[in-house]
């Protein structure tokens, strides 16, 4: 006799083809469980869950190759999947699942599926994962405590709410809202027209797997914390010129006057080095050799009347005349070379990059093999041979968009190397734009033939170059390319469902799906025009949710004090350490330590208080480190 007791058994309307048996069955302690899986089905979502969520291994190696030369930025990296993993299992446990529509209530729900949460926790999981690529190799990292904040939020709140919207069966624009009595709410009949009325009750958004509620919250959410750490990064410039303005001592300005004067009117020491500029040979073989000799260590500046040679050793230290100001002009005249730089030679350098290449090959693989438990797991079963044709036409669509992709980017990273005359091809690019076609697939692989999934992959390397030149052209630091691989593909798998889908493939995927008895979907599904229109709302409805939420979470992050709470925690562990530690001590009667110990461990006072000579000292807001932080130095590929 079995130990859990089947109370209701609800079959599909084709059970005896495709679809598993689903039941609801309580267990010895009074608890109930869900089950719509078969025994094949269960074991297949269990198996995909568990790739999908090693997943997280790519991400890891793709990061860790931009930081491959800083030992503490491939911790904070290692440190960051940790945390992010962790703030994820329990944001989802504790809020996400209830919100994403998979549940009745917070928690898990009256009815518990294990299998489903696991396998929808991973999606929330890799979503939060995204985000961090954006800063990897700058100059300002993420604050562990801020990634747990922000991991948390999305997998708690800010996906399970597109998941919910997307594909739950209470979503306003999910195709699952069609099901004619779903597994989950065991009811006779769902009138559509009267649950959700007005002019979207027959509209609805396709995102088979997550090019939108996935990719597209991640890469705008990591492009939304870059142009933050831009906007910092700019607001500190300016706040340091000023308070170098406002620090020039006055009696370093030049007399102008003077030394117009001077110059006019040789005869005098003083005026010998205006003399020896004015009296100095312009366009000779001998004044160009002096020029070249000086050339390290004199800069000359050039006014309207007065030429002033400076020393090095005055420009550093700001000495004699304009020292300062000439070094930020100098600084100036190198970002203007910087800029006009083309676009081509910046994102395919001549020389080889710093990235350790073998760990970004190796990321890349990982989440090339995982992409296919992503996208084939979403059908949920291996039951019948409406499943095996859609498990088959994902995989297909998968292996040839990723393939054509692969060979578009070889070719344009080709062409670079032929133009910059070098030996050199930039792999990573190569392996961006297979990724980003990945991406792109993974909203439209089961609604479209093996052909059209050639024109997602010429399409995806495109975006990805369009995302790039994007980034470029405003100067947004995004060292592992996070939006234009899941920001600018994920819009682009998002349209492709309009421009290139079936509407005979659609109805295949979603009206003999095993979680309804049917989805009977409306006629706008023969309408490719508005089909197409549906996906650019359902764009424009993602974009808009996750700049808003990732925005605000980010600004109020940015804005709290840190210094406060680092404070704070001073005073606690100060607290400890001083009275705590001794009482301690005195209970478990321990012998006082040596005099090596209180050395390593801070020196003692008549009290037997420990006094801290040390002080952390934090400038900024909770969400990102300053430059003097992490050393000002940027580690490894810098965009």
């Amino acid at each position: 006799m079995s130990l859990f007791t089947p109370i209701l058994v609800e079959t599909g309307k084709d059970l005896n083809t495709f679809c598993p048996r689903a039941a609801i069955f309580i267990s010895p302690d009074g608890s109930r469980y869900s089950d719509k899986y078969s025994d094949s089905s269960a074991a297949w979502v269990m198996a995909a869950s568990i790739l999908i969520f090693f997943m997280k291994a790519g991400f890891l190696f793709v990061e860790v190759a931009f930081v491959s030369d800083d030992t503490q930025a491939r911790r904070r990296v290692i440190l960051a999947k940790y945390l992010d993993t962790c703030a994820s299992a329990l944001g989802f446990y504790l809020f996400g699942f209830g919100v994403s529509g998979s549940a009745d209530q917070a928690y898990l729900g009256e009815d518990k599926d294990f299998i489903e949460w696991f396998f929808r926790f991973t999606f929330a999981s890799n979503t939060a994962t995204i985000v961090h690529g954006t800063l990897v190799g700058h100059t300002r990292k993420l604050r562990m405590i801020a990634l747990f904040i922000y991991a948390f939020l999305i997998s708690a709140f800010i996906h399970p709410f597109l998941a919910r919207e997307m594909w739950s069966s209470v979503g306003h624009f999910s195709p699952f809202r069609f099901c004619n009595g779903t597994l989950n709410k065991y009811t006779a009949s769902f009138d559509y027209t009267s649950s959700f009325p007005g002019p979207n009750r027959d509209m609805f958004f396709l995102d088979y797997a997550g090019s939108g509620s996935v990719h597209m919250l991640g890469g705008f959410g990591g492009l939304v914390l870059a142009l933050l750490c831009k906007w910092e990064d700019r607001k500190k410039r300016q706040q340091k010129k000023e308070d170098q303005s406002k620090r020039t001592p006055s009696k370093y300005k030049v007399n102008r006057e003077f030394l117009s004067s001077s110059a006019k009117s040789p005869g005098t020491d003083s005026q010998a080095p205006a003399n020896r500029l004015a009296d100095r040979p312009e366009n000779t073989a001998a004044a160009a050799a002096a020029d070249a000799n000086d050339k390290e260590r004199t800069v000359t500046r050039t006014d309207s009347s007065i030429s002033v040679p400076m020393e090095m050793s005055d420009l550093e230290s700001g000495g004699i005349g304009t020292g300062r100001r000439l070094k930020h002009i100098a600084d100036s005249e190198t970002e203007e070379e910087e800029d006009e730089e083309d676009f081509i030679a910046t994102m395919y350098p001549k020389e080889s990059s710093a990235e350790f290449v073998e760990f970004a090959a190796l990321g890349v693989i990982i989440l090339w093999t995982t992409f296919f438990a992503f996208n084939c797991g979403t059908t949920e079963s291996v039951s019948g041979q409406v499943h095996h044709s859609i498990l088959g036409r994902i995989a297909l669509n998968m292996v040839v968009c990723g393939g054509v992709a692969g060979t578009v980017a070889t070719l344009v990273a080709l062409f670079a190397q032929i133009r910059h005359r070098s030996l050199y091809i930039n792999t990573n690019e190569i392996a961006n734009g297979i990724l980003g076609s990945l991406v792109a697939i993974t909203g439209c692989c089961p609604y479209l033939p093996a052909e059209r999934a050639i024109v997602v992959g010429i399409g995806a390397v495109l975006f990805y170059h369009l995302g790039v030149h994007a980034e470029y052209r405003w100067k947004i630091p995004d060292t592992a390319r996070v939006f234009p691989v899941h920001g600018m593909c994920g819009i682009w798998g998002m349209l492709c469902v309009g421009l290139l889908g079936s509407s005979t493939l659609i109805r295949e995927v979603h009206e003999n799906v095993c979680s309804c008895r049917e989805i009977p979907l409306p006629s706008s599904v023969d309408n490719q025009g508005l089909i197409f229109l549906y996906q650019v709302i359902a764009i424009l409805f993602i974009i808009a949710w996750s700049v808003g939420s990732c925005g605000l979470v980010f600004l109020v992050l940015l804005k709290i004090p840190v210094q406060r709470l680092a404070n704070a925690l001073d005073k606690v562990v100060n607290f400890i350490d001083n009275w705590i530690t001794p009482i301690l001590t005195v209970i478990v009667a321990c012998t006082k330590p040596s005099r090596r110990k209180r050395r390593r461990c801070g020196s003692q006072t008549q009290t037997g208080r420990v006094n801290y000579e040390e002080e952390f000292v934090f400038d900024g807001g909770l969400l990102i480190t300053s430059q003097e932080e992490y050393g000002g130095k940027p580690s490894g590929h810098q965009d």
